[in-house]
């Protein structure tokens, strides 16, 4: 069954784009600051005694501490205004995630002991990094999906009722959510995909129905 309305409403998916892209920047800050002090150019003083490799780490984990407080406001807010879950719901990409939740969580572990192992207090921030970078995979791992009076709630992320634009629901059963989203000026849309118990089918696709 799918059903369409009018309504719009802005989807935060640039959370998602700035998760990405701080892992790639700490990547890239770790290839830079292995080839700064290869050259020598990392070990240049700019204060007392700070080099420029650990002012760049330095305002690298400023920066993603700041990026990690605010996200972790957003889901507390999004799950304040989701409200209880009348059904709790999957991501139907849960495995993939887990697996690089995994990925990450061994790769923080992998740069500690490097570090412990080199004792160069130049990886530190780095570390740092890549930990809080897991961190805010983890928060959004551990927040139950679920579907309720007020909206949905996924991957830490709510969306009221006039986000959604069509939804459907196979038989696997999985159901499939489409949504209208506004991000920096541009219209897009963007679906997300749940699994869910198979005895709350014919439930949730009353409640689905009465709520559009």
């Amino acid at each position: 069954m799918i059903i369409k309305f009018k309504g719009e409403e802005l989807m935060q998916k640039w959370r998602k784009v700035l998760l990405v892209s701080l892992f790639i920047m700490a990547i890239i800050d770790g290839l830079i600051g292995f080839a700064m002090a290869k050259s020598g150019i990392g070990k240049v003083k700019v204060f007392a005694n700070i080099d420029m490799f650990s002012l760049i780490m330095l305002i690298l984990l400023i920066f993603i501490v700041v990026c990690m407080t605010l996200d972790i406001h957003g889901i507390f807010k999004s799950k304040n205004q989701f409200g209880p879950a009348k059904f709790k719901v999957m991501i139907k990409t849960r495995k993939r995630l887990r697996n690089v939740l995994i990925f990450l969580v061994l790769d923080t572990i992998c740069e500690f002991g490097i570090f412990l192992y080199s004792t160069d207090m130049h990886m530190l921030p780095l570390c740092f990094i890549i930990l809080l970078f897991t961190l805010i995979q983890i928060f959004h791992y551990k927040v139950d999906n679920g579907i309720g009076e007020n909206g949905i709630l996924h991957w830490g992320v709510y969306h009221s009722w006039t986000d959604v634009k069509s939804y459907k629901i196979d038989n696997e059963p999985s159901l499939e959510i489409n949504i209208l989203s506004k991000s920096f000026g541009f219209k897009y849309k963007n679906k997300i995909k749940f699994d869910f118990d198979k005895k709350d089918k014919d439930n949730i696709e009353r409640f689905l129905a009465e709520r559009l």
